[in-house]
């Protein structure tokens, strides 16, 4: 049970120790949706320097959520850089292209990592609750789990796989939870598919799809990529490796843009 209170007064440290306010108008808002599976994430409006935290009061994820706090707090005190770097990145290159998903995506990876490198220095220095939550590295597999992966190589099992061979005509990546208005846009295209499959695709349920997983999966098995052919994201794709079972692979999800549909690409 989330001290909701303790939370919030934690809220009104950290703001000030990490200087946002006054600068920034901060809120904190708890999630009660129990299909939200994000444990935290945050709205901004740059214009007018006002920020949203959201933090997860149904089912989070992670153990320390003051951790948690301080992370997505961290991600609003870096996100001037964050919006430079971006620019920085679109504007030399285009996108789809090789050059430009490698720049994307390293640069992303690497934020969140220095994110949540700072948090924890951060949390170690002034933080009520040191415990750092360790959950998502419980779904992650042992050593021994991926010595066991590598030995079914030799023995002539599916053990990682390589997204770009998926495809030698087209530039394939992970997508990220920036690219979701993007997804969204290719997807809510394909009005038959949700005519039938409601409900309606939303940037939220994109958001979700990125994380969601079946039982007893962990995120190292799950790719949720995208398709590029000249800068324009051809097709979605999520699959799942080793599910249900070691050496199969689950579809669980592709669609196409529905500009290139009946020209024989996804076949």
């Amino acid at each position: 049970m989330i001290d909701r209170k303790y939370i919030e007064a934690l809220f009104d440290k950290w703001v000030k120790k990490l200087r946002l306010v006054p600068a920034w108008d901060i809120r904190l808002e708890w999630v009660e949706d129990p299909t939200w599976r994000k444990t935290g994430d945050f709205k901004i409006d740059c214009d007018d320097r006002k920020a949203v935290i959201l933090l997860n009061a149904v089912n989070p994820k992670q153990e320390n959520m003051e951790e948690v706090l301080v992370h997505e707090l961290m991600h609003l005190k870096l996100y001037p850089l964050d919006q430079v770097t971006e620019a920085l990145i679109t504007s030399n290159f285009e996108e789809g292209t090789p050059g430009y998903n490698f720049a994307y995506h390293g640069f992303f990876t690497t934020l969140e990592q220095t994110v949540e490198e700072l948090t924890k220095c951060f949390l170690l220095e002034f933080g009520e609750n040191k415990d750092l939550s360790f959950s998502r590295c419980k779904k992650m597999k042992s050593f021994t789990e991926l010595y066991d992966g590598l030995n079914s190589i030799e023995r002539g099992t599916l053990a990682y796989m390589n997204i770009q061979y998926l495809s030698n005509r087209y530039t394939i990546r992970d997508l990220l939870p920036q690219d979701a208005e993007m997804v969204y846009e290719v997807l809510k295209a394909n009005t038959l598919f949700y005519k039938y499959h409601p409900p309606m695709v939303t940037i939220e349920s994109i958001l979700e799809d990125m994380e969601a997983l079946p039982p007893n999966k962990g995120y190292e098995d799950k790719h949720y990529i995208g398709f590029f052919g000249e800068g324009t994201l051809v097709a979605v794709m999520d699959l799942i490796e080793h599910y249900p079972q070691s050496g199969t692979v689950l579809i669980g999800f592709f669609a196409m843009n529905a500009n290139l549909q009946g020209q024989g690409i996804g076949t």
